[in-house]
């Protein structure tokens, strides 16, 4: 959270009766950064979440086999097919590819706490879009695929958020 947030959070935890315990990460001019921060918080030996607070609508279920894949194989993310035709694209030329070798990846990305922590010391990269990236990175091997539920849409658009409203009705 940005720090000038912070005194905003302890508000609202006051207010709603948030009583769960938790420790508050500051943010960071990027995700890695910010994830970087959080990490520092966490314990060795435990599994972590990582999550964009822009997905709301994940299901339980996801989150759940999130954990428990990465609880056998280290590391997890939620996944969705593609639906719709996908092309390569240079300004020089496009071309059909076979979207059945294609997913987008959503959150929670979830990893035993010391082993994204090791790749999270790394130093940020362009490349590195979420945390399975820096992961890979870091460790040449990828992260095991869950499904994910097709309502954990990101928001980034006016039309996003039309979309989960109508989803939250």
């Amino acid at each position: 959270l940005p720090v000038e947030h912070h005194s905003f959070w302890q508000e609202l935890c006051t207010r709603y009766g948030f009583m769960s315990p938790h420790r508050v990460a500051a943010g960071g001019d990027t995700r890695f950064a910010s994830v970087h921060s959080g990490l520092e918080l966490v314990p060795d030996g435990a599994l972590v979440a990582i999550h964009d607070g822009v997905r709301p609508l994940v299901s339980a279920e996801t989150i759940e086999a999130c954990f428990h894949a990465a609880e056998a194989a280290g590391a997890a993310a939620p996944y969705r097919p593609l639906t719709e035709s996908l092309r390569y694209y240079t300004p020089e030329a496009n071309h059909a590819v076979d979207r059945s070798q294609y997913v987008t990846v959503q959150t929670p990305q979830t990893f035993r706490s010391e082993w994204i922590r090791e790749a999270y010391a790394m130093p940020y990269e362009e490349r590195f879009t979420d945390d399975c990236s820096v992961y890979e990175s870091y460790f040449g091997c990828p992260v095991t695929l869950v499904e994910g539920n097709a309502e954990n849409i990101k928001l980034t658009t006016p039309q996003d958020l039309a979309l989960a409203e109508l989803l939250m009705r």
